[in-house]
């Protein structure tokens, strides 16, 4: 994600690039995440009930958009203690996903342009608004980002000087941890946890673990439903886990069913390659169920998450 340059996908130092993804490696790791499963939960519980309603109407939507507002809404409440609450506020929803749109839009420009973002961080909102609405939505985004770490900061440093122990303090995060208290309480360097650092790192979890997800989603939701064979053994293998139909199976319970494992994001040239994957634009999860040795086979040229030390953080 371009424009955070301070965060930990925007450094280039390999040494640096370390120290900053152990701060939030076990943060975002899938033990720490899967104490999360209830929240997660309630949040499927908002987004069924929103498609629950068009259902019932037989009225069109974008299936996108709320995907995009309930991983939104799952990965705020779990970074900041807070949920945006997306799914309940239409207006919001949509301003999110003109926001997340513009970030995508830009990068390209930000990019190719490092000093572009520290420059526009300095315009008065009013003057952006007028001159780009849509570089203004992202402005307002890292300004409230970096508007919460300065709070975090202050807070923490005066919590460290009193003497009770700070048993009545007063800490946004109501005392549960969070991404911005994993960053503070790291062994990372003063200048790295400095207020605008700290925001563009929080930032870039915001973002990269709510709008990838959104589009991984929505092409298991229309991969799913257009293949029928798929559909059919996905339903059956869920009624046997899910004793009714808001049932919230365990993660350990679903991860036995080996039909559920395979699903996987794409990066065309590698996997897209019929040399390696037969029919690779069929979808078919049924190639990951084969063979054990063949199934390593595959694995060996499955990247949607990169490789090595930059490989994605929130990969698991």
């Amino acid at each position: 994600m371009s424009g955070v340059p301070q965060g930990t996908f925007g450094t280039v130092d390999h040494y640096i690039h370390r120290q900053r993804r152990s701060a939030v490696k076990t943060f975002v790791s899938k033990k720490t995440v899967q104490t999360f499963q209830t929240s997660i939960c309630s949040t499927v519980e908002l987004l069924c009930r929103e498609f629950s309603q068009f259902a019932a109407t037989s009225e069109t939507f974008e299936c996108g958009t709320y995907l995009l507002s309930w991983a939104t809404d799952s990965v705020s409440k779990y970074l900041e203690n807070s949920s945006y609450g997306l799914l309940d506020d239409a207006r919001r929803r949509q301003d999110w996903q003109e926001t997340v749109a513009d970030v995508i839009e830009l990068t390209p420009l930000v990019k190719q342009f490092p000093f572009f973002m520290p420059f526009v961080l300095k315009v008065p909102g009013w003057l952006m608004q007028i001159l780009s609405p849509k570089m203004n939505r992202v402005l307002l985004m890292h300004k409230r980002m970096r508007s919460t770490a300065r709070r975090y900061l202050s807070l923490d440093t005066s919590a460290e000087k009193q003497s009770n122990g700070a048993e009545d303090f007063d800490h946004p995060s109501g005392g549960k941890i969070d991404a911005y208290r994993a960053i503070l309480g790291s062994t990372l360097p003063d200048i790295d946890k400095e207020p605008d650092r700290v925001a563009q790192e929080v930032l870039t979890l915001l973002v990269g673990g709510s709008a990838t997800t959104m589009r991984v989603m929505l092409r298991i939701v229309y991969h799913v439903n257009s293949t029928p064979g798929v559909l059919n053994r996905l339903t059956k293998i869920l009624d046997a886990v899910m004793t009714t139909p808001t049932a919230s199976p365990e993660l350990e319970v679903l991860e036995k069913q080996e039909y559920l494992t395979p699903t996987s994001m794409s990066i065309s040239r590698i996997h897209m390659d019929p040399d390696i994957y037969a029919d690779p634009y069929d979808f078919r999860p049924d190639r990951w169920l084969g063979i054990p040795t063949h199934r390593a086979h595959l694995g060996k040229y499955l990247v949607p998450f990169g490789r090595g030390a930059r490989m994605c953080i929130g990969q698991k």
